[in-house]
């Protein structure tokens, strides 16, 4: 095997690029202290492919798995800061839904 390809395997598979119009919208958004993303992965694959990205500036936090559920960080991003009606959690996952309803934010598959 080459050393490109063990070194490719070692830091695992490239995500595609985030569309351009993700980008922009977590770049205007940051300037309100108005997204997060709540990813159930882990702390040192989510910092990776944020900074490969070049997206990780536009978040206060990056939290993996290791760091708590997604129910909990919903909770700590809401803490005193919205109203659980202006917050929508917008993924599919089955732990969205069960993380929206603890919280008693809106929910959108």
């Amino acid at each position: 095997m080459s050393e490109a390809v063990t070194r490719k395997s070692r830091h695992g598979p490239r995500r595609p690029a985030v569309p351009v119009h993700c980008a922009r919208a977590w770049r205007r958004s940051a300037k309100t202290g108005g997204h997060h993303r709540l990813l159930a992965d882990s702390h040192r694959g989510l910092k990776r492919e944020w900074e490969e990205h070049d997206i990780a500036k536009y978040v206060k936090v990056i939290a993996g798995q290791e760091m708590g559920t997604k129910g909990e960080h919903l909770g700590y991003a809401m803490d005193e800061r919205w109203a659980p009606d202006h917050v929508l959690n917008d993924r599919r996952a089955p732990g969205d839904l069960k993380a929206a309803r603890a919280n008693k934010c809106l929910f959108y598959p």
